[in-house]
């Protein structure tokens, strides 16, 4: 446990979350993501006498634990190892990453079911062919019916395109009891609170170095091509289309189509269509600022998923910014300071 007001423990573990290992290295960052992989690296310097192949290796677990009101950070130590005149820079990645180094059967057919229960069915599949270490928690079964049929495909792979077509949610965090370091694995409607009326981030207060950004591109007529029903031509291919009115009157008709390769479904592909459009039909808000660990909201307040009140630019009232935003990405740096990416 290093000392100061930026207190953090540091655990690493053999590679099936046993025997741990207290650890005093200098963290460079420490990254959480929505739906996507974090990222850690820090560095340990070889005078140490825990520096040793044996504990930073790839495979092995980490968990670091904060004393500021952030979550822990848990996940495996994978390469690039980088060997400096003085130590080694490790980096970890959230357990997902886990996920990147499994595949399905030869051939895996989901025949209508939740998203939440695709992911729960290709993990605990993976699990009966060997532990990955992540074990199943809540899985919201709801929404619309999946059909697709999976060939040899990146576990990884699988659920991001399943979060990214139904926007819907996944988390799989650290879990430490009794000694031991698994990963709980859960999927939701939603990830987070809406916490805009209760937590409100100001520029010049707990904020600073905002920018916001409004990203496309935009498209509100949209085709999702899936597989061939007879063959393998385009005529052949079943579709699924969703538009939207208030965008096209707006900004114009804007198409976009995507192939979807493994669905035949027509449900599954009109469901598809219309979560792309969701997220494609308007212009999106994206800031960058960076947080500190103070009044009107500290660390502890939020997390990534959250929805908070933002308010930025008032000196320039035209272009001010006041409005709820979801907290995609939050990345601490040892300055005690977070990176913040809001949408």
């Amino acid at each position: 446990m290093s000392s100061g007001a930026n207190e953090i423990q540091v655990l690493v573990f053999d590679k099936a979350g046993y025997h741990p290992v207290d650890i005093a290295p200098q963290i460079d960052y420490a990254a959480w993501r929505l739906n996507q992989i974090g990222v850690c690296k820090f560095t340990l310097n070889y005078e140490d006498p825990k520096c040793t192949p044996d504990i930073i290796k790839s495979g092995n677990r980490v968990l670091i634990r904060f004393l500021q009101g952030l979550p822990p950070f848990g996940g495996v130590i994978d390469y690039p190892l980088r060997r400096t005149a003085t130590g080694i820079q490790a980096t970890v990645y959230s357990a997902a990453h886990i996920l990147t180094w499994r595949r399905t059967a030869l051939t895996l057919e989901v025949d209508a079911l939740a998203p939440g229960a695709v992911f729960k069915t290709v993990i605990e599949a993976a699990n009966q062919i060997a532990q990955t270490g992540i074990t199943m928690g809540s899985v919201y079964t709801g929404g619309e019916l999946w059909t697709e049929t999976y060939h040899y495909e990146s576990l990884w792979t699988l659920i991001q395109n399943l979060q990214g077509r139904t926007g819907e949610d996944f988390q799989i965090a650290p879990i430490y009891e009794g000694g031991r370091l698994t990963f709980r694995a859960t999927w939701h409607s939603s990830l987070g609170d809406d916490l805009s009326a209760s937590v409100l981030l100001v520029e010049d207060q707990n904020l600073e170095s905002l920018t916001l950004d409004e990203q496309g591109p935009i498209a509100n007529y949209v085709i999702a091509a899936g597989s061939g029903a007879g063959g393998t031509s385009w005529e052949d291919r079943v579709l699924g289309t969703a538009q939207d009115t208030d965008s096209i009157s707006s900004y114009g008709r804007r198409e976009q189509v995507e192939v979807l390769t493994g669905i035949a479904d027509q449900t599954t592909l009109t469901t598809s269509a219309a979560a792309i459009l969701a997220q494609n039909k308007d212009p999106r808000p994206h800031v960058s600022a960076v947080a500190l660990n103070t009044s009107p909201a500290d660390f502890s307040r939020y997390k990534v998923g959250d929805t908070v009140q933002i308010n930025g630019f008032l000196k320039h009232s035209l272009w001010a910014i006041d409005q709820p935003l979801r907290i995609y990405g939050r990345e601490w740096r040892p300055d005690n300071r977070c990176s913040l990416e809001l949408a």
